[in-house]
């Protein structure tokens, strides 16, 4: 969680923002609530932590373009493509791919964020790694 402590006036402030991501993160929601606070990088939750119903339902949206709902629709159809081709459960491959990368995105966002595609790479290489191989936690060059 993004919360640090605060003094005076602000201490409130800040538990209601504390309570907003608490929630969004319990409803599953917590990708988009970060990516409104301006952490573009954050919709690989929703990957990281949905259930197989919910990726085909995103990967059947399909919508055109490169905006970030498009790039999370192919994803998650290359997600469930891996899934089904490999002999792996959906869960193993959040667990062991998705969800550390996740963890590495939230602990180095940093000054220079990452694009969209930049995000799109890292997952589709961390897809496509072995299962017994940590994801690549190398930030893309800056153009």
């Amino acid at each position: 969680m993004w919360w640090r402590r605060t003094r005076g006036d602000r201490t409130e402030a800040a538990a209601g923002e504390l309570v907003e991501e608490c929630e969004a993160f319990l409803a599953g929601t917590y990708g988009a609530y970060l990516q409104s606070r301006g952490r573009p990088w954050a919709w690989i939750n929703r990957l990281a932590h949905a259930k197989r119903d919910d990726l085909e339902a995103l990967a059947a949206e399909r919508s055109r373009g490169s905006n970030p709902q498009a790039l999370l629709s192919c994803i998650a159809a290359r997600l469930l493509s891996v899934v089904d081709h490999r002999d792996v459960s959906l869960e193993t491959l959040q667990c062991r791919k998705l969800i550390p990368l996740e963890l590495f995105l939230a602990a180095t966002a940093g000054p220079a964020p990452l694009t969209d595609d930049d995000l799109a790479r890292m997952i589709t290489a961390a897809l496509v790694g072995g299962l017994d191989q940590t994801p690549s936690t190398r930030r893309p060059k800056q153009r």
